[in-house]
């Protein structure tokens, strides 16, 4: 049971929740919110079983899909769930279901490269900007960035991020010039996260870090991940935890470099998902 007296929890669907009158649903409302769960839940039950039946975790399957793109089918149901849909609910059933004896084949499409190519940086920041939250990039106006947390709680506002960490990769540039140039951005998740770290690292078998992430423009038009800062809580408003990485040929370094850009991939999902939606 959670003993802090600021933090909400969800109540269960049965409990009643008192609503303005004029903000209630009438039952007609209510009646189509709770078939549109119903369509929901239905149009999800062949992607669940196909996952069922043919998913897998073994990162070796996942490089078979790179390696030999192909067509994969879905086993043949006993039941056209399309049929029964539209029949229950009238609408257009979506097109996985409108196959007869729903057997539907779908394609893996994989960007030329190979496997490899889902590690280049050009990669990361092409998918950062498609991605799920292009909104949460922003200008760097200042470099290093600083933290809006209050010191006294969490420590120095002071980035580790220095200038002999991006001053050779930013095309020959000073870091003023960049600035000037509008070349330098940054997807910055250190304040939003770390005041949640130390509960977020206490749960059973999760770890995470707080990320900063700096980007430079390139002359393709393109956003280059150059640096990206881990954070950790400490507990004490005097020291800090913070370690900057960059991208690097050498071995031990380019695997670093490839947990500091996975760590940026979770920082961006919890937000999305736990922000955004609630915008």
């Amino acid at each position: 049971m959670c003993t802090d007296a600021k933090a909400e929890s969800r109540p269960s669907e049965s409990e009643l929740i008192y609503v303005p009158r004029d903000e209630e649903f009438d039952d007609i409302k209510r009646q189509y919110i709770n078939q549109g769960k119903l369509k929901a839940m239905l149009r999800n039950i062949v992607p669940a079983l196909r996952n069922k039946i043919m998913g897998s975790e073994e990162i070796s399957n996942i490089d078979r899909f790179i390696q030999e793109p192909t067509k994969h089918f879905v086993p043949k149901s006993p039941l056209n769930l399309g049929v029964t849909i539209k029949h229950f609910f009238k609408f257009d059933p979506p097109k996985l279901f409108s196959i007869p004896a729903l057997a539907p084949t779908f394609d893996i499409v994989v960007v030329s490269g190979g496997k490899s190519h889902f590690l280049s940086d050009d990669e990361f920041g092409r998918q950062v900007l498609a991605g799920l939250n292009p909104l949460s990039i922003e200008r760097l106006k200042i470099f290093p960035p600083v933290s809006k947390l209050d010191p006294s709680i969490y420590g120095s506002v002071e980035s580790a991020l220095k200038e002999e960490h991006i001053i050779d990769q930013i095309e020959g540039m000073s870091i003023q010039q960049a600035l000037e140039q509008n070349k330098l951005f940054m997807l910055d998740y250190h304040d939003v996260y770390l005041p949640f770290l130390d509960r977020i690292n206490a749960l059973d078998e999760r770890k995470a870090y707080t990320t900063t992430t700096i980007f430079f423009l390139t002359k393709m038009g393109t956003l280059k991940p150059i640096a990206i800062q881990l954070a950790l809580p400490t507990g004490d408003p005097n020291t800090a935890c913070k370690q900057v990485l960059n991208p690097s040929v050498d071995e031990t370094s380019k695997w670093l470099w490839q947990f500091a850009k996975a760590h940026v991939c979770a920082n961006d999902a919890g937000i999305h998902t736990l922000v955004h939606h609630w915008y």
